[in-house]
């Protein structure tokens, strides 16, 4: 509604659902992965984003600064400025830019699904040796 209200629709275009490979190569097109969510269960576009060597900015709430881990501009959702001086410092700066891509390839290091099954098997053991 915004968008019509405010004669925007010849300026954002809304993609609906992309194809994993649509969807990399966004992450990789782009400028910077801005993801200001006010709630949210784990933050995989995150990961998807420094995955792809995108940098991020995202929210302080939630999961989203656990997730982002050093490899992110976190900042207040709610806040304009901050998201807009997040998003001049990685368009203006490109030793920041290059820091923080960086520093997000190190980030998803963390993570990977044969952890998560490795710790979600080992906490179902220890449930199961307590009974």
């Amino acid at each position: 509604r915004y968008i019509n209200e405010h004669n925007l629709g010849s300026r954002i275009i809304k993609l609906g659902f992309l194809s994993e490979e649509e969807l990399v190569v966004l992450y990789n097109l782009a400028d910077c992965y801005l993801y200001p969510s006010l709630y949210e269960g784990f933050g995989l576009p995150i990961l998807e984003a420094q995955a792809c060597g995108c940098p991020v900015i995202t929210s302080d709430r939630t999961s989203c600064p656990e997730v982002a881990g050093d490899g992110a501009v976190i900042v207040n959702p709610d806040s304009v400025e901050e998201l807009s001086q997040g998003i001049l410092k990685i368009v203006n700066d490109r030793n920041f830019r290059k820091d923080l891509i960086n520093r997000g390839f190190e980030n998803i290091k963390r993570f990977s699904w044969k952890k998560a099954a490795r710790e979600h098997i080992e906490l179902f053991n220890s449930i199961a040796s307590m009974k």
